[in-house]
């Protein structure tokens, strides 16, 4: 398994992550690793994307192209995020619920699974407490996420955290599945 840094200050490693994320929808369109370089894969995928969306299929990320790729990643986004908001708990985390200690260790799995793949987010132990390497976990998350690395446990952070799993673990092992 390839880990690599979350990043969000690269356009080529940005339209990788975009394509990467759309491959997973429309699988005519190849998966990219997103490594920041514009190569015959990327160009493939882009290529494949063009030919999906009937734009000129050249492989070339041009001002119409971008503003597609954009614009279809964001709309999958958004499908992503609505999901994910019915995930979180109703009513929000509270430590003195009974369902407290579960919440964390799916909270947890998902940060821990997330580790496994990127080197910038240190491993924790699951344990349902919010310790200190929980808090850790989550400041370091929420400042590759873009959010305010404040250690606090809020829908957009849970929203951020299920998506991230989402389209790094979960489709993967999906994949990977044996089948029934």
């Amino acid at each position: 398994m390839t880990s690599h840094l979350l990043r969000f200050d690269s356009p080529i490693y940005n339209l990788q992550i975009f394509l990467r994320t759309i491959s997973r929808k429309y699988p005519e369109i190849p998966n990219v690793l997103p490594d920041g370089v514009y190569g015959d894969a990327t160009i493939d995928a882009v290529r494949a994307f063009q030919n999906k969306f009937l734009l000129t299929a050249n492989g070339v990320t041009d001002n119409s192209t971008w503003d597609h790729i954009v614009r279809i990643y964001k709309e999958i986004e958004k499908e992503n995020t609505l999901r994910a908001i019915n995930i979180y708990p109703e009513g929000g985390i509270i430590a003195e619920e009974e369902n407290f200690m579960a919440t964390i260790m799916i909270m947890q799995s998902m940060m821990l699974a997330l580790s496994n793949r990127f080197t910038n987010i240190p491993a924790l132990e699951v344990t349902g407490v919010v310790d200190e390497a929980t808090h850790r976990t989550i400041t370091a998350l929420q400042y590759a996420f873009g959010l305010n690395p404040d250690g606090n446990i809020t829908p957009t952070f849970w929203n951020f955290l299920v998506a991230i799993y989402e389209a790094y673990v979960s489709v993967d092992r999906i994949k990977n599945a044996p089948a029934v």
